[in-house]
């Protein structure tokens, strides 16, 4: 029984750990706005602020971590996993090894021969085809939330639902690393999907190097888009609806392996959520691993495999109401302004156009979007006077060529920001839900795709451990995708 000095104690740490919490919501929003200070100081003040509010929340309540995480766990949850596994264990299972396909594919054959009927096998490819030419083109929706230049290239121009003969037309256009993107997919499914998306992007990215070598310019580099990337709410994703999102993402992934493992009767010791700071980063289900490893290897899979299908799954699901939204929401509800985030020394408009307008005209065209901009731009030629209208100011500058292409430029650097343009609150309530699905529709994919790479840690390594018998083959490649991320850090660099 606590005694007055507990109680007091116990207050006074719930008043510190509160404040602690305002302080760092307010810093991290402030950075998220705060785009004027460059992505770097964005990113590198954020993660000052986590580690720091971590490092007092864990030192007020005594909890588990270092470096600004924490575990907050406990048993309480045990019991409510192993109720979900009683009631469903057919459709926990049949998901299991349906995430086991989108993620192999074609190779996922060999895995499961003899524990999946050729029913279930069909659905996985055929949903892995359907993922792959009808459901990743809406990812480009999702980009929109996502405050990184280099991405926002990627947001439709139209703010309207693509017809079936738009996705036709992409699948059939596309050149020959497409063609072999699909093909790789189809074999391997999403782990061969990004291998060879981290493996394009690298050679991309060291040709650039060797450009930039030879020309004695950074111009190759700065083109590339980094095939990797922090999201960190209230830096670069919205700060409320990037948090819910991981939240979400996270206790159904690890819930998911906790179901499985119960199902096949293994000891479960505690469930938990790992925080950094603020920011929920990791969920856990302690199964007893004794007895995960005495268990066959086909079932060990399952248990493995359980979180990525439970993330495929609700990329599906979260996509349905996205969809629904976009008709309205999209069109309705927000407005995109393309902003200057920088001009390029020696062009027209460097020390002329002030970092930070937003661009309204250009030759005459109302700017309304990113993809309309590059448009526009896309179409003058070098020495041609290009007329262009900001917040800041009217501008007449004569266009150059580029060091490394035939497009005019005048040296601006643009991103895209995206506002309410109706602020009510039921505007801004509808436009919180529909950033939370499209955030929840991406980044289960991609919690997804990357949990099936063979990265220790990761659930695909262990997938790999367990079904490669060549150990040599799996440090091989995890040696390679290691080096493929690396490579694709650098434009960040």
């Amino acid at each position: 029984m606590l005694n007055k000095k507990d109680h007091k104690n116990s207050g006074a740490s719930y008043a510190s750990g509160i404040a602690v919490f305002i302080a760092t919501i307010a810093a991290l929003y402030y950075l998220y706005s705060a785009s004027y200070l460059g992505a770097a100081v964005q990113w590198i003040g954020a993660l000052v602020a986590l580690v720091l509010s971590g490092t007092a929340i864990k030192a007020l309540f005594s909890l588990h971590g270092g470096y600004g995480l924490y575990m907050l766990s406990g048993s309480g949850g045990i019991a409510t996993v192993r109720r979900i596994a009683r009631g469903h264990a057919k459709f926990w299972h049949s998901l299991a090894l349906w995430g086991i396909v989108l993620g192999f594919g074609v190779l996922a054959y060999p895995l499961l021969r003899g524990r999946i009927s050729k029913r279930l096998y069909a659905v996985g490819l055929v949903s892995l085809l359907i993922i792959m030419f009808f459901v990743l083109p809406f990812l480009s929706y999702s980009v929109l939330f996502i405050n990184i230049a280099p991405l926002q290239r990627y947001v439709p121009a139209a703010q309207q639902l693509p017809s079936l003969s738009t996705f036709v037309a992409e699948a059939l256009s596309g050149g020959a690393a497409e063609y072999a993107l699909h093909a790789a997919t189809f074999v391997a499914g999403f782990s061969g999907y990004m291998f060879y998306l981290l493996a394009l992007n690298s050679y991309n990215i060291l040709l650039s190097v060797v450009r930039a070598v030879s020309t004695s310019s950074l111009a190759p580099i700065s083109n590339q888009v980094p095939g990797v990337a922090p999201l960190i709410p209230g830096v670069d994703t919205p700060l409320f609806a990037g948090i819910a999102a991981l939240i979400i993402i996270l206790v159904v992934h690890e819930m998911s392996h906790g179901v499985l493992a119960s199902m096949f009767k293994v000891k479960l010791k505690s469930v938990g959520v790992l925080v950094f700071g603020l920011i929920p980063v990791g969920a856990f289900v302690e199964p007893d691993e004794k007895q995960v490893a005495r268990l066959p290897d086909i079932q060990q899979n399952e248990i493995l495999s359980a979180g990525v299908s439970s993330n495929f799954l609700l990329m599906l699901v979260f996509l349905v109401p996205m969809i629904i939204m976009i008709p309205y929401v999209v069109q309705h509800i927000y407005q995109q302004s393309v902003i200057i985030t920088g001009t390029i020394p020696g062009y027209p408009a460097y020390n002329v156009i002030q970092p930070g307008s937003q661009v309204i005209s250009w030759n005459g065209y109302r700017v309304s979007n990113l993809a309309g901009f590059e448009e526009f731009a896309s179409n003058e030629t070098p020495g041609s006077v290009i007329n262009i209208v900001t917040s800041t100011g009217s501008y007449a500058l004569t266009s150059m060529r580029s060091n490394d292409s035939t497009h005019s430029l005048i040296g601006i650097e643009v991103g895209a920001v995206t506002r309410a343009v109706t602020p009510t609150l039921l505007y801004k309530s509808v436009y919180f839900f529909y950033t939370l699905f499209a955030l929840l529709f991406m980044l289960n994919f991609l919690v997804a795709v990357v949990n099936l790479l063979p990265i220790p840690g990761l659930d695909g390594w262990r997938i790999y451990s367990t079904s490669v018998r060549s150990k040599r083959v799996v440090r091989a490649l995890t040696g390679l995708v290691l080096f493929f991320l690396l490579v694709n850090v650098l434009p960040w660099i």
